[in-house]
């Protein structure tokens, strides 16, 4: 039973970091002069992402 939700609150978080990479891609051009540090921002997550996987 502890194992499912570990796995249930892994798979949760898991697609919360790719929507955080969606919404950061948004500000991207909502926000041109924060473009970089959110390009940075996504690049660090979705190395994150790719180690995990």
């Amino acid at each position: 039973m502890s194992s499912r939700l570990e796995s249930w609150v892994f798979h949760l978080l898991l697609s919360l970091k790719f929507i955080v990479i969606d919404i950061s891609s948004i500000f991207i051009f909502v926000d041109t002069s924060h473009a970089f540090f959110f390009s940075t921002n996504t690049f660090s997550v979705g190395a994150y992402i790719v180690c995990w996987i």
